[in-house]
């Protein structure tokens, strides 16, 4: 028979179950696994692609999060970008190289509040509740310009 610890108190008077050093554990354990994962694949070279667009919303430059995840490529990395003030976005793989992995993609476009529509002292703060996701499948080519536009509607 396993003996189990009691239960610990957290300072703020939260109780701790005894499994808690179990998913510790675990947690750690991806951790570490994710960390090996990625140390692996530091050497591993992509082709990458230059990739921008536009997203309008009802016909207008869009506030928005773009997301090309690659299809079909176990643990491919996805890119991504914020729209600017006019909806233009360039996508973004690492913080030291730009674009997106070379194939098909699913892409995630996630509009936000405008923000002239937003009170004054909270224009620069983000919405974490998008108004419209949409998603597109799309394909990054190595020899094209890989520029995209995204219409989205209510």
């Amino acid at each position: 028979m396993i003996a189990h610890s009691p239960r610990e108190v957290a300072a703020d008077g939260a109780k701790f179950p005894p499994s808690r050093g179990r998913r510790l554990r675990r947690l750690l354990r991806g951790a570490l696994l994710g960390l090996a994962a990625t140390a692996g694949c530091s050497g591993l070279k992509v082709e990458l692609s230059e990739v921008t667009g536009l997203v309008l919303w009802n016909g207008r430059p869009a506030r928005a999060e773009v997301v090309f995840t690659p299809a079909g490529v176990s643990g491919g990395r996805p890119s991504m970008a914020y729209t600017d003030s006019q909806g233009r976005f360039r996508l973004q793989f690492t913080d030291d190289a730009h674009g997106a992995i070379v194939g098909p993609h699913l892409v995630t476009v996630s509009v936000y509040t405008p923000a002239e529509e937003l009170p004054d002292e909270a224009a620069n703060i983000p919405q974490f509740q998008p108004i419209k996701v949409a998603r597109f499948h799309r394909k990054v080519r190595n020899d094209a310009r890989n520029e995209f536009t995204f219409l989205l509607t209510d």
